[in-house]
């Protein structure tokens, strides 16, 4: 008797010990499976902001002139671009190039009067020997040192007629070759004096009609016009409470409205465009 009894308090061990195997497993199965399902829908999620985020440009191809540039070949968008939040990356970028020519060959890239309120990023990858950038009449909010890291070869800079407030110091790192800047007809309030310090070779920097420095242009044939832009924005264009509250950063001037919004770094941005030290 006493032997069946521990048989059977054996046997009811043996069928719990084997449900609570299975229920075990099931609930590890059906864990596994919502974490396989929950990783499915965040791979979707990311791939659903990428494209939204991408940008797609055709393009129409041919040889122009700008002033200070000679016949060269030259991109403009022939379709609507919306740049509406920062660091939009372009993805593709369309268009039949003229016998004989490739993206290589642009030296210019032209925007006008589209809605580009942030510098898109990634024409570099398209177009390598970049030298000159225009971005006219678009509605442009901002613009900060990371949003020119991959203009290297940038000697002409055209972001006239646009809504910019502020230029903060370090504007120019990425950007030695710099000799031609246009930024009238904005609103800047505050322009950081020392955004000049790594572009010795400033010939001609526009500075029309804005907020904070009224009518001036430094052009060719002024001596030293670093030292002239300086001097006038030291004097026009600093600690103005209003330019503070703009920069979103009230006593720090050295802030960076884009790569505060967009939490991005400098060597994750220069991963994503491939730029090598």
């Amino acid at each position: 008797m006493i032997i069946r009894g521990l048989f059977a308090v054996s046997s009811i061990r043996c069928v719990i010990n084997l449900l609570s195997s299975l229920l075990y497993q099931q609930f590890l199965f059906q864990f596994q499976f919502r974490l396989i399902k929950m990783k499915f829908i965040i791979f979707i999620a990311v791939l659903i902001i990428d494209s939204a985020c991408a940008l797609e440009i055709t393009g129409s191809y041919r040889i122009t002139t700008w002033a200070y540039l000679p016949d060269h070949y030259q991109c403009f968008p022939i379709t609507d671009i919306k740049v509406l939040e920062p660091k939009q990356f372009v993805d593709k970028i369309n268009g039949q190039h003229m016998a004989g020519y490739s993206g290589s060959d642009i030296k210019s890239f032209a925007i006008e009067g589209q809605a580009v309120h942030y510098m898109p990023m990634g024409m570099t990858k398209f177009f390598p020997n970049l030298e000159a950038l225009q971005i006219y009449e678009c509605g442009l909010k901002a613009i900060d040192r990371l949003d020119l890291i991959e203009y290297k070869n940038l000697h002409s800079l055209y972001l006239n007629k646009n809504k910019i407030t502020t230029l903060n110091a370090g504007l120019f790192d990425f950007t030695p070759k710099l000799w031609r800047i246009d930024f009238s007809y904005n609103r800047l309030r505050h322009v950081d004096p020392t955004i000049f310090d790594n572009i010795e070779k400033l010939q001609h920097a526009d500075f029309n009609y804005n907020i904070c420095t009224g009518a001036f242009d430094a052009q060719i044939g002024v001596d030293n016009v670093v030292y002239v832009m300086e001097k006038y924005l030291l004097e026009k264009c600093q600690n103005r409470p209003d330019a503070m509250l703009d920069c979103g950063c009230y006593k720090q001037q050295l802030c960076s409205m884009t790569e505060r919004m967009n939490h991005i770094s400098e060597f994750d941005l220069k991963k994503k465009l491939g730029i090598r030290d």
